[in-house]
């Protein structure tokens, strides 16, 4: 299979790394590091191995990607205005766009340039980081689970097209999950982004400095109550089980920065609308409300607001 992975951070870098293992021809389009890595290739340290994407692979254009059966969106959604000019150079004419991207309603975006059933989603639960130009580092994690982007909101059982996909990944070491409710995959994944990539960000603290105190924790606690609460008023159920898995599972972690913290920390641009405005507004329309992550969300956009004031 040919796969075009757009955004070549840690998350493309590493994802890449594992379906060329596999034995898939992987292209990565990298903007920032893109004449490194056409001069070395993009390396990814991992416990399932080292592995580089030869620099014959990296490009610096999204018109310079070939054709492909399988476009993964691996940046930023606050890049997503650019999803015109990215998409349609790589994809094949029977190819699909899989989002693997923070928040809820951005398949929505990609479906508005290629169409809705050409379009995926994928969560991700990975650790990762950039460690210097072209080489990443994968610490822990790494599951995907995919599913159909359904305009409606609605559920669909994975065809034969997407669970080809998600062996590839399989093939490669990952582990995956195929999801018929794409929307409640997402809401299980805003039930850890919420409130740790928020507070992180906030406090400007890791996940260990933050679930070490008492007031932390019980801010966790709290948070992810009300995004339970406010999936519920989508139509989606999270499990208080799911919940105590995931504070256990980031204990376990030990110190880990989320990829929002680290944007405040570099000056980038953060992912608040799609993971922290678009929940807000979902349960809004639904008839609910989530007062604490209200709060969090005026933080966040006061603190880019400040950031483009520097």
């Amino acid at each position: 299979m040919r796969i075009a992975i757009i955004g070549a951070g840690a998350l493309g870098t590493f994802y890449g790394s594992r379906l060329q293992a596999a034995g898939h021809e992987v292209h990565l389009l990298a903007r920032s590091d893109a004449a490194i890595g056409r001069e070395q290739g993009f390396l990814c340290r991992s416990p399932l191995g080292e592995l580089r994407i030869p620099g014959e692979r990296v490009h610096a254009r999204a018109t310079d990607l070939p054709a492909s059966e399988v476009v993964i969106l691996a940046t930023k959604t606050v890049e997503n205005h650019l999803l015109a000019q990215l998409l349609p150079p790589a994809l094949a004419a029977n190819g699909h766009v899989l989002v693997l991207q923070n928040g809820l309603g951005v398949e929505a975006e990609a479906a508005a340039v290629v169409g809705n059933e050409r379009v995926w989603g994928g969560l991700c639960f990975l650790c990762a980081n950039k460690v210097a130009p072209a080489e990443v580092e994968h610490l822990a994690h790494g599951k995907v689970a995919f599913g159909h982007y359904c305009a409606n909101g609605g559920s669909r059982e994975p065809d034969t097209a997407l669970q080809a996909c998600a062996q590839a990944f399989a093939d490669g070491g990952v582990e995956i999950e195929l999801s018929a409710d794409l929307v409640l995959a997402r809401w299980r994944k805003l039930l850890w982004n919420i409130p740790y990539n928020g507070l992180c960000t906030v406090m400007d603290v890791d996940t260990a400095q933050l679930s070490r105190q008492q007031p932390g924790r019980a801010l966790v606690e709290a948070i992810m109550q009300e995004v339970q609460a406010g999936a519920a008023k989508c139509g989606r159920h999270l499990s208080d089980a799911m919940r105590a898995a995931m504070i256990a599972s980031t204990d376990d972690m030990g110190p880990y920065c989320p990829s929002m913290l680290l944007d405040r920390r570099c000056q980038r641009a953060m992912e608040v609308e799609h993971m922290f405005g678009n929940p807000l507004r979902a349960v809004r329309a639904a008839g609910g409300d989530m007062p604490q992550v209200d709060l969090l969300y005026r933080q966040l956009l006061t603190l880019d607001q400040l950031r483009l004031q520097a």
